[in-house]
């Protein structure tokens, strides 16, 4: 990939984010320093995730949401298939666990764990007599 100073400046903001972000979000920050289109911002964020630098999360029917490399190692994600919402959470014997996965002829670059569930509220909503604790 050509290194341009679009480039570089769409990646420097992203490595600064330290949440998942939309592509809108991200244009909005870059708006304030850098005149670039959402659609430019798009095509480098979807760059960036072909060269690897960039993780796309498909979470459900909602926007994609991106991270950095860097950050996606450290966390996975519970999504509540309800309402949507998306919860971070690390659990060391789970990346323990896959980082010691063998597969032949694979060499794993970083994991995502999506579990997919009912959250606190859209449980108790659902189920006003068995409250989730």
């Amino acid at each position: 990939m050509r290194k341009t100073y679009e480039r570089e400046k769409v990646l420097d903001y992203i490595e600064a984010y330290d949440k998942h972000f939309t592509i809108k979000q991200l244009h909005q920050e870059i708006e304030k320093d850098l005149h670039i289109s959402l659609s430019g911002v798009y095509y480098i964020v979807e760059l960036l995730v072909k060269a690897g630098l960039v993780v796309k999360h498909p979470f459900g029917d909602n926007e994609c949401e991106y991270e950095s490399i860097k950050r996606a190692k450290t966390h996975h994600h519970k999504i509540c298939r309800r309402c949507g919402a998306v919860k971070e959470y690390s659990d060391t014997k789970l990346q323990k666990t896959l980082n010691n996965k063998m597969f032949t002829a694979f060499s794993i670059e970083y994991q995502a764990v999506y579990t997919y569930g009912l959250c606190k509220k859209c449980y108790n909503k659902l189920n006003p007599k068995k409250k989730q604790k």
